[in-house]
């Protein structure tokens, strides 16, 4: 986000003054993130920031900067517990806490997805002794949101594997590759850390290219189902429990302004902005148990939670997001057709049959009166074989004529089993990029 744009954005959002602390272990991650901050914020070459002090005013007004050294060891992996953490933590930023002001870490970790152990229970010792998770949940649990940055990979080899010298332009193209990625992943880093706080400028709205922005909410569910511990030597029937969020975009104005984001999760049970619900989720246990739903039929206790959660949502939501206005809901078809019957491909233009569960298993709103559903259900999924590869099409065109396409991305409304009529269902294709550049 530019300079000149994120004082509006933080308005969206309810941030008034922004610390951010670089928590770091390496000098090689601290002077990568001086660097992007610099960059992004357009503070020059010459911008350095003093461990221990607080740069201020790197946004005028709005936007203070710390680089703080973990040599505590509150963020490294190994068995120490979220509530110690939290302790060091703590007593480590307890100096550079004041009223009013939100803090937000950018966080320094090891992490390698390429790395072999030589036995397996090494392998689950390290992942049980991850620091990422309990660090992240005991910032939350003081308020301080966090995203995190993984440090540089090894450096580029100059011999084989047998001793032989690597070539000078082998050497070139991975150090040019090396360089690219950690420039990359820190630029990335800090985008998540403002989407991590809410924080969402105008640009959004260019997703909708010339369509106009209507005052409508964009609600996203996310529902993840987690591994359920399983105890040595016997079965457990519990059932496993699920992450359940959903997130709600609105644009404050027009396209040239920024976005507000607010967030809904049965932690809080509320509507409430993006960061509050984010802290929320984070500085509990991730797992929701969802074993007090009753299921009906052959139900699953998730599929059940995640139906009456979400129909809750939908309903808070009338009365606890600011400007109430016209829904527009987003899944995961690939993940939440076991929940909604309505998205899957044989219900597309259907009914809902009579043996449904209730009327929240067919499609997010459904158990809402006709006229306070969600104006639309997009149901997004990723295998292309399901819905067929883009094809040619005819659409009527400027002229007032039929024009032939090669790719398209304008929705198809589909037909009804016997052709005589149209459903309000809708199909988009959307065009991968090596299909729309054809042949090299």
């Amino acid at each position: 986000i530019l300079p000149q744009h994120l004082p509006s954005a933080m308005d969206a959002a309810g941030i008034g003054h922004l610390l951010l602390v670089v928590l770091y272990h390496t000098d090689e991650v601290r002077s990568r993130v001086q660097r992007e901050i610099a960059r992004q914020w357009h503070l020059g070459d010459n911008f350095v920031a003093f461990d221990g002090t607080v740069q201020h005013d790197v946004i005028p007004g709005r936007v203070d900067v710390l680089f703080l050294q973990d040599k505590a060891g509150a963020l490294a992996h190994g068995p120490a517990t979220a509530e110690h953490r939290q302790q060091q933590l703590a007593e480590l930023l307890a100096p550079f806490q004041r009223e009013e002001q939100v803090i937000t870490a950018l966080c320094e970790t090891e992490w390698d997805p390429h790395r072999k152990y030589p036995t397996p229970q090494e392998k689950q010792k390290a992942e049980a002794e991850d620091g990422k998770w309990p660090s992240k949940q005991a910032l939350a649990r003081l308020g301080i949101s966090s995203q995190y940055i993984k440090q540089a990979p090894p450096p580029v080899p100059t011999l084989k594997k047998y001793g032989e010298p690597c070539s000078p332009y082998f050497i070139k193209k991975a150090t040019e590759a090396r360089e690219g990625g950690l420039t990359s992943s820190t630029e990335y880093a800090l985008r998540d850390m403002a989407r991590g706080l809410g924080i969402v400028d105008h640009r959004l709205g260019t997703a909708f290219g010339k369509l106009p922005l209507h005052p409508w909410w964009h609600i996203g569910i996310h529902i993840r189902r987690h591994a359920q511990p399983r105890p040595y030597g016997r079965r457990n029937t519990e059932p496993a429990p699920v992450t359940i969020t959903l997130a709600a975009i609105r644009p404050v104005a027009g396209p040239n302004e920024p976005w507000t984001v607010w967030a809904y999760s049965p932690v809080t049970s509320q509507w409430e902005p993006y960061r509050r619900t984010r802290l929320a989720v984070h500085s509990a246990h991730l797992g929701f148990d969802v074993s007090g739903f009753s299921t009906i039929g052959d139900e699953s206790h998730q599929a059940s939670a995640a139906a009456q959660i979400t129909e809750a949502a939908l309903i808070a939501a009338r009365t606890q997001l600011p400007l109430p206005g016209p829904m527009v809901i987003y899944v995961d078809g690939d993940t939440t057709e076991y929940i909604w019957a309505g998205l899957r491909d044989e219900s597309l233009g259907q009914q809902p049959p009579a043996d449904l569960p209730r009327p929240a298993s067919w499609l997010p709103g459904h158990g809402f009166p006709p006229a306070q559903r969600p104006l639309a259900v997009v149901r997004t999924i990723t295998d292309l074989e399901r819905i067929g590869r883009p094809t040619g099409a005819y659409v009527w065109s400027k002229n007032d004529q039929w024009c032939r396409t090669k790719t398209t991305e304008s929705p198809y409304q589909l037909v009804s089993d016997d052709g005589t009529g149209y459903v309000p269902d809708f199909l988009l294709t959307t065009v991968p990029r090596p299909w729309a550049a054809g042949p090299p």
